[in-house]
């Protein structure tokens, strides 16, 4: 069976993934003190502490340059020798957060978007013979139309580059 275009891309993608893993980071070797000693002396770590405590997640623990093999990870889940080191190792959670919120806020959209077509269908079905009740539901279905709008596009987040494996 001949694949569609969308699963030529699809795989197409994968490889350019599969290729980018295998880069080495463009950093490493640059000389350098060990990540985990410059994290534990940035004043910035406590902002990440903080985010960490308020999520109710216990804070990173950098305290030698071990990587997430060392971790106590499953090494047959993730390759992490692609991410040797602690600098590795902090490089790897940015990744796994960012595709964590990713997830996470995909499945808050698809939530609040059925949450405004339960409203609009109930909105719909309604007795609407009254002239202010009428009014009262149109604007209110503008307004739902708005939300799913807004709930439609997706936002930037500033983030700065963490990562260089293209060079």
């Amino acid at each position: 069976m001949a694949l569609t275009q969308t699963e030529k891309q699809r795989r197409y993608r994968a490889r350019l993934k599969e290729k980018k893993l295998a880069l080495s980071e463009a950093t490493r070797g640059l000389p350098s003190e060990p990540f985990f000693k410059f994290y534990n002396e940035d004043g910035d770590k406590c902002e990440v502490d903080l985010a960490l405590d308020v999520m109710g997640l216990p804070p990173f623990n950098f305290v030698d340059d071990s990587d997430g093999v060392t971790h106590e990870r499953d090494p047959d889940t993730f390759d992490f020798s692609l991410y040797p080191g602690s600098i590795g190792w902090a490089e790897l959670r940015v990744s796994f957060l960012l595709e964590a919120a990713r997830a996470l806020a995909h499945i808050i959209n698809k939530y609040k978007k059925e949450s405004v077509a339960r409203a609009l269908t109930d909105l719909e079905q309604a007795d609407l013979t009254d002239p202010a009740a009428r009014k009262k539901a149109m604007a209110e279905i503008v307004r739902l139309n708005k939300i799913r709008e807004r709930l439609d596009a997706t936002i930037r987040f500033p983030l700065q580059a963490y990562e260089i494996k293209d060079m």
